[in-house]
C-alpha cells in the first residue's frame, strides 16, 4: 500500500512534468511558428527584392548592350567619316596645288607686267585645262583667272603693236610739228600701255629702247640738247608706271621749265630741281617745278633788297 501511494505520487509528478513539458513544447512551437512565419515573410521580401534586382540587372545589361552597340556603330560611322574626310582633304589639297600651279604664274606675270611670262603661263594653263585636270570647287576661279589673263594678254599685244606703229611714225617724221605730233602719240600709247599694267621695258626691251630713242630724239632737237635735269626727267617719264593726268604737253612744259644751261650760273636752280625730280612722282613734276620757278623768280628781287619791286612783281 505504501508502494502504491509512492507510485501514485510519482505518476502525479510525472503527469505534472508532462503537462509542463507539453505546455512548454506548445509555447515553443507557437514561438517557433511565429519566427518561422516572420522568417518566411523576410525570405519572401528578399526573394522579391532579388527578383527586382535581377530585373534591374537584366535591364542594365540590355542597356549596356545597346550602348555598346551604339558606340560600336558610332565608332564605325566616325571611322568611315574620318576616312571620307581624309579622302576629301587629299582631293582638295590636290585641287589647290593644281590650281595654284596655274594661277600663281598668271597673277605674277600680270603683277610685274611681263607679256612673255603671261603668254607662257596662259598657254600652259589652257593646255592643263584642256587635258581634263579637275580643280574641284576651284574650277570657276581657275577659269575666271585664266580668261582674265588671256584678255590681258590680248590687250598687251595690241598695246605693243600700237607702240611699234607709233615708233615707226616718229622715225619717219620730219623735225618740227610732225615730230612733235608723233612723239605726243607715242607717249600717249606708252601711257595707255602702263594703264593696263604692261611694263614695256620688261616685255620688249628692244621696243622700249626704240621708244626711249624716239622721245630723246625729239627732246634733243626741241631743246638743243638736254641738261642733267632734263635727261633725268625724260628717263623717269619713260619708266613711269603711274602717269595720272601727266601727258606729252606736260612733259614739254616741264622740260621747258628746267631748260637752262648746265653751268655755274644755273647750278643753284638745277641742283634743287634735280632734288625735286628725284623725290616726287612724275604726275607732280609740273606743279612742283612751277613752284620752284616762282620761288626763284621772287628770290631775284629779294636779293636786291627791293621789297616794293618784289611786291609789284607778285601783284603782276
Amino acid at each position: 500500500r505504501a508502494d502504491a501511494a509512492s507510485l501514485k505520487t510519482r505518476v502525479a509528478s510525472l503527469e505534472k512534468d508532462l503537462a509542463r513539458m507539453r505546455s512548454e513544447a506548445e509555447s515553443r512551437s507557437a514561438k517557433d511558428g511565429a519566427e518561422l512565419a516572420s522568417a518566411n515573410g523576410t525570405i519572401a521580401q528578399l526573394q522579391s527584392e532579388c527578383e527586382r534586382l535581377m530585373q534591374e540587372l537584366a535591364g542594365a545589361r540590355e542597356a549596356t548592350q545597346r550602348s555598346e552597340q551604339e558606340v560600336t556603330e558610332k565608332t564605325h560611322t566616325f571611322k568611315m567619316e574620318t576616312v571620307a574626310l581624309k579622302d576629301n582633304l587629299s582631293r582638295e589639297e590636290k585641287h589647290f596645288k593644281d590650281a595654284t600651279g596655274i594661277l600663281l604664274p598668271i597673277t605674277s606675270a600680270m603683277k610685274i607686267g611681263s607679256l612673255p611670262q603671261l603668254q607662257s603661263a596662259v598657254t600652259k594653263a589652257k593646255a592643263v585645262i584642256a587635258g581634263g585636270t579637275d580643280f574641284g570647287t576651284l574650277t570657276e576661279i581657275v577659269e575666271a583667272v585664266v580668261n582674265d589673263g588671256a584678255e590681258r594678254l590680248e590687250e598687251w599685244q595690241e598695246c605693243l603693236e600700237t607702240l611699234i606703229d607709233a615708233v615707226a611714225g616718229v622715225v619717219a617724221a620730219e623735225p618740227g610739228f610732225m615730230l612733235y605730233h608723233e612723239c605726243s602719240r607715242l607717249l600717249a600709247c606708252l601711257k595707255e600701255a602702263t594703264s593696263t599694267k604692261l611694263d614695256v621695258a620688261i616685255s620688249d626691251p628692244s621696243l622700249f629702247e626704240q621708244v626711249t630713242s624716239a622721245i630723246r630724239k625729239w627732246a634733243n632737237l626741241a631743246f638743243d640738247g638736254l641738261n642733267r635735269v632734263q635727261a633725268e626727267i625724260v628717263d623717269r617719264v619713260l619708266r613711269c608706271r603711274h602717269f595720272g593726268k601727266f601727258d606729252f604737253v606736260d612733259l614739254d612744259q616741264v622740260l621747258n621749265m628746267v631748260n637752262k644751261a648746265d653751268d655755274a650760273d644755273n647750278a643753284f636752280f638745277l641742283d634743287r630741281a634735280m632734288i625735286l625730280v628725284k623725290s616726287h612722282q612724275v604726275r607732280e613734276y609740273r606743279s612742283i617745278l612751277g613752284h620752284l620757278e616762282v620761288l626763284l623768280y621772287f628770290l631775284k628781287f629779294l636779293t636786291r633788297e627791293d621789297l616794293a619791286l618784289c611786291y609789284q612783281r607778285f601783284q603782276e
